[in-house]
């Protein structure tokens, strides 16, 4: 029983740090080009470069 929370928990903060990455993805997407909203790809590619940044991997 204890197992099957600890999954779930361990879903649930995985899935809130996609969303957070996601979020900020949009936002420096949108503070580098004054864009309007972006589409899917596009936010996936920012959610890899933020993810990159937030772990300090990769600097522009």
């Amino acid at each position: 029983m204890v197992g099957i929370f600890l999954i779930l928990l361990v879903l649930a903060i995985a899935k809130a740090i996609y969303w957070k990455l996601c979020f900020k993805g949009i936002l420096l997407y949108m503070a580098e080009c004054g864009n309007a909203l972006p589409d899917i790809n596009v936010i996936k590619k920012y959610t890899k470069k933020v993810a990159l940044k937030g772990l300090h991997i990769k600097e522009d």
